[in-house]
């Protein structure tokens, strides 16, 4: 949705994320999950909020910002991104194991169903 979103094609994002276009396929059908610097790079690429690719809560597109950095900013700005990375890393593992443990107690209920 993000993708089509911004008017991008597959083929696009697969060159920009320096993926196989089966692979961008496979991320969106849900067969496969990237890691959370893909989705980061994902968002930014798309203009999505990247809360928005990890959980589908909250605003799907980032809001325009100009750009209005300087130089010395840069070097802040990486900080913000290593530690808006690690951020988003936690938040993954901990959606990735809450989504383990549903797993677990599906499959639980189902025999017991059975």
């Amino acid at each position: 949705m993000a993708r089509r979103n911004s008017g991008l094609t597959q083929k696009i994002v697969a060159k920009k994320l320096s993926f196989a276009v089966q692979t961008i396929i496979k991320y969106e059908k849900g067969e496969r999950s990237p890691d959370v610097s893909t989705m980061v790079g994902w968002a930014k690429l798309t203009n999505t909020n990247a809360a928005w690719i990890l959980t589908g809560e909250g605003e799907m597109l980032e809001k325009n910002k100009k750009d209005q950095r300087t130089n010395d900013e840069a070097p802040r700005e990486n900080l913000k991104f290593e530690d808006e990375i690690k951020t988003w890393r936690g938040k993954y593992i901990s959606v990735m194991e809450e989504n383990s443990a549903l797993k677990d107690r599906i499959i639980e209920l189902e025999k017991k169903n059975s």
